[in-house]
């Protein structure tokens, strides 16, 4: 069965966009705490991270490549 490893993935795609890329592109900002929110995503970081398994999941079953964006 193939196993997509989206931990190790979002964690290389982290570290490439480092903390401030992360709070601006992937993090709602709670204005109440005046601080970005590390624990959710925004919208435009939930497509990001789509990106990341459809981009996986085409390599690891092949036979899906022609079904994913």
């Amino acid at each position: 069965m193939p196993l997509i490893d989206i931990h190790t993935r979002s964690i290389e795609f982290y570290d490439k966009l480092g903390k401030e890329g992360c709070e601006k592109q992937l993090s709602p900002y709670n204005a109440e705490k005046e601080a970005y929110d590390g624990t959710h995503l925004t919208e435009n970081g939930g497509v990001l991270m789509a990106e990341l398994v459809a981009e996986d999941l085409r390599k690891a079953v092949t036979s899906l490549a022609s079904c994913l964006k």
